[in-house]
């Protein structure tokens, strides 16, 4: 799949979010870490943590810490 944004200029904050899924193990289970950072500012946007990995991770991400 080819990267869409990486021919993109970008001029301000919320231009361009990322978002990445993390594997985690910490002391019990399995869990997943989906991080949305704004592309421009580096700063994370919205994070969400659980046990289950699916693009509704990402999405929670993004709406619940908005």
């Amino acid at each position: 799949m080819p990267n869409l944004a990486r021919s993109m200029i970008l001029n301000g904050v919320n231009r361009l979010w990322v978002a990445d899924i993390k594997f985690v193990h910490p002391a019990e289970e399995f869990a997943f870490l989906a991080v949305v950072l704004d592309a421009f500012s580096r700063k994370v946007v919205g994070w969400a943590f659980d046990t289950i990995s699916e693009q509704a991770l990402a999405i929670e991400a993004c709406v619940v810490h908005m």
